[in-house]
């Protein structure tokens, strides 16, 4: 039988038509298989409109025109933010992006940028940008931060892109942190991303890991925006790494779903390591993030990305397809020349140069293989 196919990340799908219905199997040995879920998600991606007219749904424009404590300035297409989310988002876990945004609490304060006080008065910290809090679902720009952004825009070749990619950049990074959390204020128990608050359980406090995977999704919006000025750089390349490892989607479903890192601990296992080094790998992450701005000798960011590149060196010799993603991995590796560019001091990090070494000879001894193969 003639089908209609095409092949994506070396899968082979058929298209066929019924009912007015696009419908898509995989072809294996000949057998048309129903996609399993992570299949179906590649598909949807794939087949959506990305580009052209834009479609807000029915439900999305009726939440933000009910909701009248979202303060947003005409200049920014606040309906257009939302919908990118609610495209981006898996149907499974949009309920809760809209019951959330149906009661979100939201001021950007740009209004800032012509207060000439602002910066010497005693509104928080000009390093803060800005802020979700989960309890009382609220996202608010520091003005100090809004008026230094301005600031430093006027510096630049192109000031009013500058300064609104800027602030989109935080609102999307704080809008994920509103999509991934949910509040009980029975049990008065708070889940955003991986993280459950409050908590006594190490297991459960993985705010590193929550920070990582929320800027690497504002980022999934704003690519350029991936800069070493980035205050979670170190974070979201362990997120870019995990992704080639595992998968990206069942990082999005642990993330979205609020399940913290067992099904990554798991999966990691199962790749023949003991269960200890995959507890310890999350761990790791999370004391790293807290001890970003302590300055002496530790070994910390060396021994993550090195437990990582056990796991990279399994993936490989069990799937080829991860052999093409290796120039990704090699850009997000930690280097000490990124070390300095954070104006951290290199010396001050063991284990840096044994990581790039190792992912060398790992690069190596695949891509020569995957030569001979070809």
């Amino acid at each position: 039988m003639k089908y209609n196919y095409f092949t994506y990340n070396g899968i082979v799908f058929v298209i066929k038509y019924d009912e007015n219905k696009r419908i898509f199997y995989k072809l294996d040995d000949g057998q048309l298989i129903s996609l399993n879920e992570e299949e179906t998600e590649i598909i949807n991606d794939l087949m959506a409109d990305k580009d052209g007219y834009i479609y807000f749904s029915e439900k999305l424009n009726k939440i933000v025109n009910s909701n009248k404590r979202i303060i947003v300035p005409e200049s920014i297409n606040i309906l257009e933010v939302f919908n990118w989310f609610e495209k981006n988002i898996p149907k499974k876990y949009l309920d809760n992006f809209y019951s959330r945004l149906a009661t979100l609490e939201m001021d950007l304060h740009l209004n800032a940028i012509y207060d000439k006080e602002i910066l010497a008065s005693d509104y928080g910290k000009v390093n803060s940008a800005g802020g979700y809090n989960v309890l009382d679902n609220t996202i608010i720009l520091n003005p100090k931060s809004v008026k230094v952004v301005y600031q430093i825009a006027q510096k630049t070749n192109n000031p009013i892109d500058f300064f609104y990619n800027e602030i989109i950049h935080t609102l999307i990074h704080e809008l994920w942190h509103m999509a991934s959390s949910k509040h009980d204020w029975n049990s008065k128990v708070a889940l955003s991303g991986f993280d459950t608050y409050p908590t006594d359980n190490v297991a459960e406090n993985n705010r590193g890991l929550t920070e990582g995977m929320t800027e690497f999704l504002a980022t999934c919006a704003l690519p350029s925006r991936f800069e070493l000025a980035n205050s979670y750089y170190f974070e979201t390349c362990f997120i870019i790494q995990l992704c080639v490892i595992l998968n990206f989607n069942v990082l999005l479903d642990s993330y979205l779903g609020n399940k913290g890192t067992k099904i990554l601990e798991d999966r990691l296992t199962q790749l023949g390591f003991d269960s200890s080094k995959a507890y310890e790998l999350f761990r790791n992450i999370q004391a790293n993030y807290y001890l970003f701005n302590v300055d002496g000798k530790q070994n910390l960011l060396g021994n993550i990305q090195d437990s990582l590149l056990d796991y990279l060196d399994v993936v490989c010799a069990l799937d080829n397809r991860k052999i093409t993603l290796l120039d990704t991995y090699e850009k997000v590796l930690v280097t000490l020349e990124v070390i300095k560019g954070m104006n951290k001091k290199p010396d001050n990090y063991e284990g840096i140069d044994e990581n790039i070494r190792r992912f060398k000879e790992i690069k190596s001894k695949y891509k020569t293989a995957d030569i001979v193969r070809n």
